[in-house]
């Protein structure tokens, strides 16, 4: 079984997905926060070799704006409870695309229309890509 893309190096070289480091403890505490408010198929993509802005996208999707900004809000409370803020918030008020910045990775919470409309997966194909929980090998792709 592969390991998940959260495990991968960063771009600094260091392994930011080995076990017990900040880089991949905080990436997976995100996703637990967006999976604690039943985010909708979170998917956690590796983009460092396609971007330069960020190691990781965080993507996960809500069916109404109230639990797009409950999702948002579960991983802000939850980062900065480990003392770490986010860099920048966009879009909470509208509440369709909220994005979070928190430099390694960027949390983008979508709602359902507004994902599928942007379709950052099929934007981003070329990005090696896990969910959130992973699938067991029973479940289908």
């Amino acid at each position: 079984m592969a390991r998940p893309v959260w495990h991968a190096t960063d771009q600094s070289g260091e392994g930011a997905g080995a076990e017990g480091t900040d880089g991949s403890d905080r990436l997976r505490g995100c996703c637990e926060a967006l999976a604690s408010r039943k985010g909708i198929d979170v998917v956690v993509m590796r983009v460092a070799e396609l971007s330069s802005v960020t190691d990781h996208f965080v993507i996960a999707s809500g069916h109404s704006r109230t639990q797009v900004q409950a999702l948002a809000d579960a991983v802000r409370e939850r980062l900065l409870a480990e003392d770490r803020p986010a860099l920048r918030c966009e879009g909470y008020a509208e509440a369709r695309w909220i994005c979070i910045d928190y430099g390694e990775f960027v949390v983008h919470v979508f709602l359902d229309e507004v994902r599928r409309y942007f379709d950052l997966e099929r934007l981003w194909g070329d990005a090696p890509r896990d969910r959130f929980p992973p699938r067991s090998s029973a479940e289908p792709a």
